[in-house]
């Protein structure tokens, strides 16, 4: 005879592997006591967070910490259940009663810290992150944390290095992959930034906002926008002072024919890079929506 732990246990495996829809269907089976298990409706709130039906999640949660209110991954998932709709006194509400419960947890002081830096209080976003990574410097939740700190203050970088130390511990961590894509992205890294993205897209198919980066990466490496790979590497001010440079050296020389030549140029690069990039991107979601 079945007991109820045998089904939240296989609903478990499947999240683990990356089958959240899986893991939903099998808990929608579920009835009687493993309703007042709180392990259920955290799982249940776990599988339908990964599916991005994150009020749901919330909703369910909610209904476990009824069962459950001192249950710390409870409190945790709902905190960034909440996070993901905008809720953030909502989930801050819910990280400061689980780091009641538990104060040293990295996993919450991350997540706590995250929330503070999308307040636009980065100092003390910083400040918690470190303390969570002096706790414990391997945690995933840390080094997730540590990227997007790195990420909001601008310190691309920074961002990249700790992104890329979580993947020598989890080479398969989607999110991570996801991160070091948007790093790499800023600093014009655009090859990189696609390897990164497809790989978190293959590894979680269902994320929208993964399939949405592949899609952007594409477009940035497309061979038509290969010429204007120094206005995004650079910016178009850089670009122009080092053309303006180069300019007047050649004037300065007396290499007037050349110096003509190479104005045309860039003039027409200029032009190439107001007409071809808005053609290949009405170009690539048409097909995309066809």
């Amino acid at each position: 005879m079945a007991t109820p732990e045998r089904p939240l246990t296989l609903g478990e495996h499947y999240l683990d592997i990356g089958q959240p829809a899986r893991a939903l269907e099998i808990m929608r089976q579920m009835a009687g006591a493993e309703l007042e298990n709180p392990r259920y409706w955290y799982l249940r709130g776990r599988a339908l967070y990964a599916l991005d039906r994150h009020a749901e999640a919330a909703q369910a949660l909610r209904v476990g910490l009824k069962r459950a209110p001192w249950d710390v991954q409870l409190l945790h998932l709902l905190s960034c259940a909440e996070q993901q709709q905008g809720n953030l006194a909502a989930a801050e509400r819910a990280v400061l009663a689980a780091l009641q419960l538990a104060p040293e947890n990295p996993a919450l002081l991350s997540q706590y810290g995250l929330l503070v830096a999308q307040g636009g209080q980065l100092a003390k976003a910083q400040r918690l992150v470190e303390l969570a990574a002096r706790l414990d410097p391997e945690n995933v939740y840390v080094g997730r944390a540590r990227t997007a700190v790195a990420y909001l203050q601008g310190d691309d970088r920074a961002a990249t290095r700790h992104g890329r130390e979580i993947l020598t511990q989890a080479p398969e961590d989607d999110v991570a992959h996801y991160m070091v894509g948007a790093a790499l992205s800023e600093q014009g890294e655009v090859s990189g930034a696609k390897k990164h993205f497809t790989t978190a897209a293959s590894l979680n198919p269902e994320q929208q906002a993964f399939r949405e980066a592949v899609l952007q990466s594409r477009y940035y490496t497309h061979w038509l926008l290969w010429p204007l790979r120094p206005f995004n590497r650079w910016g178009t001010v850089r670009v122009w002072m080092g053309a303006m440079a180069i300019l007047l050296t050649l004037e300065a020389l007396g290499q007037s024919r050349a110096a003509f030549i190479f104005a045309i140029a860039y003039i027409a690069l200029c032009v190439y890079s107001w007409v071809v990039p808005p053609l290949l991107r009405w170009w690539m979601w048409r097909g995309r929506r066809s």
